[in-house]
């Protein structure tokens, strides 16, 4: 009897070993394929990444289009039609405008993924009718790409700017170091402080230079007016009040270098040497206009 249940015992310890053992198996085949077809997903989001810097760079505006999907917004409520017409006005302004871009992050969930992504841009040789010098475009933005899957084809629904910073620069300002820095994000109707830091000023030259607020819409159009001023320090400041229309906002920076040469009959010409625009991007957090503070002391929030 004793050995008739041992024998039970081993035969349905090998069947429940055997059952286990398969739904091992099962879930493995199953994780296995989940991680294939993620990969596959992967890649293919990769590529579209790749075909888009690619067409960008060729000026192949109507098919870069086709990555878009026609309910595109992005986070300056730009719709595709808008964001297009700034992507053609950049490849009329820079003829030889190249960018690159480099994916930090892909996040899959079923038909739907964000994409964290830095994208450099550059041009050269850049003119201005109005002085004789050639300069380069340099620009940087950190963007959150967000992407659905419509019947296989991967396209960006939208997208939001966490920064963003570009600058063009004429002449002999190309040798200057300089920087503009502005919070990342600011609640509407705060004040905050834009500041140019320059480390080398340069010598026998009359230095200027302004600070502007710019509301991020179409056409750009600088709503506060910065004389110029002549910089005797390594830094210009300014305060500004971010905006409670809703609307994220750019600081603009521009600063001349001035020189004087002598004239053969006497008197000194002033001519300008060097040119700087510099642009970074501000996020504005807008008002909540729908619901009451808490009270100090009190736990009671309303609708």
């Amino acid at each position: 009897m004793k050995k008739k249940f041992l024998l039970i015992l081993i035969i349905g310890l090998a069947l429940s070993i055997q059952t286990a053992h398969a739904g091992m198996v099962a879930q493995w085949k199953e994780n296995a394929a989940a991680k294939k077809e993620l990969k596959l997903t992967e890649k293919a989001i990769k590529n579209s990444f790749a075909q888009q810097t690619l067409y960008s760079n060729n000026h192949e505006y109507e098919k870069l289009k086709d990555f878009y999907s026609e309910n595109y917004r992005n986070s300056d409520a730009f719709d595709k039609n808008t964001t297009f017409q700034i992507i053609k006005e950049n490849y009329e302004l820079y003829p030889d405008l190249k960018m690159t871009t480099k994916i930090n992050n892909i996040n899959i969930n079923g038909k739907y993924a964000t994409i964290d992504v830095y994208e450099y841009a550059q041009a050269s040789n850049l003119k201005r009718e109005d002085v004789e010098l050639t300069g380069d475009l340099e620009a940087f933005a950190h963007t959150i790409y967000y992407m659905e899957n419509f019947n296989g084809k991967w396209l960006i629904t939208a997208e939001q700017a966490i920064e963003e910073n570009n600058s063009i620069i004429f002449g002999e300002a190309k040798y200057l170091d300089f920087k503009l820095t502005a919070p990342l994000i600011i609640p509407a109707g705060e004040s905050y402080t834009s500041k140019v830091e320059i480390n080398n000023l340069p010598r026998q030259a009359l230095l200027m230079g302004s600070i502007t607020q710019s509301p991020a819409i179409f056409p750009l159009k600088e709503e506060d007016d910065d004389a110029f001023r002549v910089l005797e320090d390594i830094e210009l400041e300014r305060i500004f009040i971010a905006n409670k229309k809703n609307i994220n906002e750019y600081n603009i920076s521009s600063i001349a270098i001035t020189r004087g040469q002598p004239r053969p009959n006497g008197g000194v010409k002033l001519y300008m040497s060097g040119l700087a625009f510099l642009m970074t991007r501000v996020n504005v957090i807008p008002e909540n206009t729908h619901y009451e503070r808490v009270k100090e002391g009190t736990d009671e929030q309303h609708d």
